[in-house]
């Protein structure tokens, strides 16, 4: 009985990740099609807010 239940929650977490993925993916593609200069990072500070967000970085 606990084994199913373990194996339902770990399926369960993979979905909700899939889907929180997926998530992130359609917000920010409206942001691909801009052009943006070589060195500019702006759109690393913004996935940076997003993971921590959803704490999924190490130091969050």
């Amino acid at each position: 009985m606990f084994r199913d239940i373990s194996q339902r929650l770990t399926a369960i977490d993979a979905l909700r990740g899939l889907v929180m993925v997926l998530m992130l993916l359609d917000h920010v593609r409206g942001f691909a099609r801009l052009k943006a200069r070589r060195r500019d990072i702006r759109w690393l500070n913004y996935f940076v807010v997003i993971f921590r967000h959803y704490q999924l970085l190490p130091f969050s």
